[in-house]
């Protein structure tokens, strides 16, 4: 006999911290360091158009004339990200 497939909403974060797409990516990096996530679903208009992770910000810190404090969101993440339904 095997147990049923746990669904998604089991392991998934209710309420998530977001960030709009025309923060800056210093504003999306404090958000980050204040809750002690690696990952933010990126929002628009009440919907999510993307994700940022702590490692897009790294990067994107690296190249050369790159100011956080400039750049937005939405010059940074990754766009329309794969998502389930809860009950998946």
């Amino acid at each position: 006999m095997t147990k049923p497939i746990p669904t998604i909403d089991r392991y998934m974060t209710t309420t998530p911290v977001t960030v709009e797409m025309t923060e800056t990516l210093a504003q999306a990096q404090r958000v980050m360091n204040d809750n002690h996530i690696r990952h933010l679903p990126v929002m628009q208009d009440g919907g999510l158009k993307g994700m940022i992770t702590e490692r897009d910000i790294a990067l994107i810190s690296t190249l050369d004339g790159a100011d956080l404090t400039k750049l937005v969101v939405a010059d940074a993440m990754t766009p329309e990200p794969y998502h389930v339904s809860p009950r998946s």
